[in-house]
């Protein structure tokens, strides 16, 4: 889940679970997909991997109060539901100047390549999961 926000330029916003924070790093290769465009993706880079958990979330957007996808401590006030109820982390990512069609507050999703492999890696990979898993039985 990402949102869009001017800063100079447009920047992509992504919330990013614990579990997946590890595994980020800079220079990895990203993708964008924003809902109004169906059609189209954007190409983009990580810059800075994100080290510090957010308190708040930067959108509201992102709560699930608003139909977004992290899940965010319930409040008197549906408009301060912006706490996370998980560690959650924001990754920025810079978007290019010739995004003409970008609005302030579009969303979308973002994927992240941490890895790159063969189908043959892969398959190894799923074989001996699989055969690990089988012995252990």
């Amino acid at each position: 889940m990402l949102a869009v926000y001017p800063a100079g330029e447009f920047e992509a916003v992504v919330a990013i679970d614990h579990r997946d924070q590890g595994r980020l790093a800079a220079n990895q290769p990203a993708r964008i997909k924003l809902w109004a465009y169906d059609a189209e993706t954007v190409d983009t880079t990580v810059k800075e991997k994100p080290t510090q958990p957010v308190r708040k979330m930067s959108s509201a957007a992102f709560s699930t109060v608003f139909k977004g996808e992290v899940n965010t401590l319930p409040t008197a006030n549906p408009e301060d539901s912006l706490v996370p109820a998980q560690t959650t982390y924001e990754l920025v990512l810079p978007l290019p100047d010739d995004q003409a069609e970008l609005r302030d507050g579009m969303v979308g999703r973002a994927s992240v390549v941490v890895e790159q492999s063969t189908l043959g890696k892969a398959f190894y990979r799923w074989l001996l999961r699989t055969l690990r898993q089988d012995i252990r039985l």
